[in-house]
Parts: structure tokens; C-alpha cells; sequence
């Protein structure tokens, strides 16, 4: 006789056949070190933990946490029908903003963001896109392009472009030394038509590293 499974597991089972994977490799994909978790939970010794169901929400988001966890609430099908499916590709979704000027944490559900769904290879650590429409920064990011980033820590590499995040402006620009301690230099990839900006380091307030530039997608 067919064993029963319990809940859980079919609820999990339903996320993993939606991805297209093996459960071994949707394991791997959520960044599990092993998939013996989820056989755990497949043999009923286990339920689905709260931070499974918060590693699962973060890459399958139309999967509620209420849903993962107990059976109720949000059950995840597709919600995006404009989702790309690249056969035997792991793919993830990003965010995308309709310019540089609108970087926000959050991701409101309003007509400026859609999401773009890509290979991990190319999405690596990325957390979210930005169409580019800052002529300042083409031909070396072109306009119409793709730029995912994600948010930077450690000490600014001068020479490598960055979006930069303070209380007037976002922009992204090649950061370089400014004139005197405590300054960083904003430069365009376009100095004959842009000028350069000089702030204090303490005005930034969020600053974001540049992973990967694709071009515009027709």
C-alpha cells in the first residue's frame, strides 16, 4: 500500500514540482547544505520549521508563510504569467525598478515594479534590477539596460560603480577619492556632458554594489 504523507510534505512536495527540481536539487538551490531535511520531513519526523518555510518565502514568494507552515492562507500558484521558464535552469526572480532613481528596500506591489526571472549563474548574490535611463553612465552601462545589485558592506573599491543612496538623490556612478578625507567623488562614464559629484561620506545613506549588466531586453 502507498504510504500516506502528511501535510507537510505534500505542501513541500507541491513547491518542489513546481520548481521543475529533484528534491536533492531544490535543496541545493535554497541553499540547504544537505537535503536530508526534507526527507525528514518526508517521513513524517519532522514538520516544516519556520525558517524552512522564511529560506522557501524568500525564493518562492507567492508561497505564503501561513501556507508553508499550517495549510492556510496564500497557496502558491504562479501569480506571474510573464514568468520566463529556462528548461534545466535554476531560476530565480529580481525585482525590477523602472529607473535608478526609485531604489527602496521594499518591494510595493505597484505598477513601477515587475519581476524579472533569471539563471542563478546570473543572479548570483543580486537583490533586486534597475532599468538604467541615466545617460551619465552610457556607453559603459548602456540605457535600457539591466543593472542587479545588491547591497554593499565592507570598504568602497575607488574605480567601481556603485548606487549611491542619500536623502536628495540616487545615482549611480563610478566612486572615486574626493578632494579631501571624508569625501568620495562621483563620476560619470560620461565626463564630457556630466559633471562630477563631490559628497561627504555621511550623507549616504544606503549604498549598493553592481553585479551584473544585461542588456535590454525587448
Amino acid at each position: 500500500m502507498e504510504k500516506e504523507y502528511t501535510p507537510a510534505w505534500k505542501r513541500l512536495e507541491k513547491v518542489i514540482k513546481a520548481s521543475g527540481m529533484s528534491t536533492n536539487a531544490f535543496a541545493l538551490h535554497i541553499g540547504l547544505k544537505r537535503s536530508e531535511n526534507l526527507y525528514q520531513i518526508k517521513k513524517g519526523n519532522h514538520a516544516i520549521s519556520k525558517s524552512l518555510a522564511t529560506i522557501i518565502n524568500n525564493y518562492y514568494p507567492q508561497y505564503s508563510l501561513g501556507w508553508l507552515l499550517s495549510g492556510e492562507g496564500e497557496c502558491g500558484e504562479p501569480a506571474d504569467p510573464e514568468e520566463i521558464k529556462l528548461k534545466n535552469e535554476t531560476i530565480r526572480s529580481l525585482y525590477v525598478y523602472d529607473s535608478v532613481f526609485s531604489v527602496r528596500d521594499e518591494s510595493p506591489p505597484d505598477s513601477s515594479v515587475k519581476k524579472l526571472y533569471l539563471p542563478d549563474i546570473i543572479v548570483r548574490n543580486s537583490e533586486f534590477a534597475i532599468i538604467n535611463f541615466d545617460e551619465a553612465m552610457n556607453p559603459k552601462i548602456p540605457i535600457g539596460s539591466y543593472v542587479l545589485v545588491r547591497k554593499h558592506t565592507g570598504p568602497v573599491v575607488y574605480g567601481n560603480v556603485y548606487v549611491i543612496v542619500t536623502a536628495h538623490f540616487s545615482l549611480m556612478r563610478i566612486v572615486r577619492m574626493g578632494n579631501y578625507e571624508g569625501q568620495l567623488k562621483l563620476t560619470p562614464s560620461h565626463p564630457q556632458s556630466y559633471d562630477d559629484i563631490i559628497i561627504d561620506v555621511n550623507e549616504i545613506r544606503k549604498i549598493y554594489s553592481v553585479d551584473f549588466i544585461l542588456a535590454e531586453i525587448n
